[in-house]
């Protein structure tokens, strides 16, 4: 069974741990913030970077997205997605790109690469927001993984950036690109095309493979009170689990 997370704009929620960006050409600016398995937030919020008025090609971080707690396994198989993007001038010619990542939060560093950027873009991202493939280009089931063993606690991590193939510097002081997220309020998620222009269908990402989380017992409320049950893990805390731990309680995933 495939899982599909959806990328959360909330700002007022955002990932206490700090993974190493991805050795992007220019990361001033660059965010971070989650990843969930539901779209239960309703906003419509853009990020962006810039980067200078320089030839290209050069790569531009803008957003880092996280979602903790991954039970021990080995990931592989496909990824796609569809996210809506735009760039400030059609002489940026920016195509999107994507680094898919697995984060040790107790070693501090990264268990390893499950996907690189794509050195070969496909379709160009529009001067309006508009429907792009996640990572660009993936056909069929999608762009292949590469198989990596991650340990419980690992947090699976998603750069997206864009790289900017302007031959020249034009005079320009920045060329930017940004991601719009989607207002989830039509729970709509974007068709798989390179079309749409909606601003209130949310934007995924999905692996072939089932993703397993963590999961705790939490008592339940309400008539049964005092029974447990299992649920997955909180994805956004103000605090994070050191080895063999769990996420503290709170707002979750169900």
């Amino acid at each position: 069974m495939a899982t599909r997370l959806y990328f959360n704009p909330d700002s007022t929620k955002v990932p206490t741990k700090s993974p190493t960006f991805h050795s992007w050409g220019t990361t001033a600016g660059m965010i971070r913030r989650f990843m969930e398995l539901t779209p239960n937030f309703n906003q419509n919020i853009s990020v962006g970077n810039a980067v200078g008025a320089v030839a290209g090609p050069k790569t531009l971080g803008i957003v880092q997205y996280q979602i903790p707690c991954l039970a021990a396994q080995t990931i592989s198989g496909t990824v796609k997605g569809q996210i809506r993007a735009s760039e400030s001038n059609a002489t940026a010619d920016a195509f999107l790109q994507t680094v898919i990542k697995v984060w040790d939060p107790v070693g501090n560093s990264f268990r390893g690469t499950l996907l690189g950027i794509n050195g070969t873009p496909s379709t160009e991202i529009d001067t309006s927001s508009m429907n792009r493939k996640v990572p660009n280009g993936w056909s069929g089931s999608g762009t292949s993984l590469s198989s990596l063993a991650v340990s419980a606690g690992d947090i699976l991590v998603v750069e997206m950036g864009a790289t900017i193939n302007e031959v020249t510097a034009i005079g320009r002081t920045i060329a930017t690109s940004a991601f719009a997220n989607g207002n989830t309020s039509t729970w709509v998620d974007l068709p798989e095309d390179e079309t749409d222009t909606s601003s209130v269908k949310s934007a995924w990402i999905e692996f072939s493979q089932n993703i397993v989380f963590k999961k705790t017992i939490v008592p339940m409320h309400g008539p049964r009170q005092g029974a447990y049950m299992k649920k997955i893990v909180p994805v956004y805390k103000s605090s994070n689990p050191l080895a063999g731990q769990l996420w503290p309680r709170g707002s979750r995933v169900i």
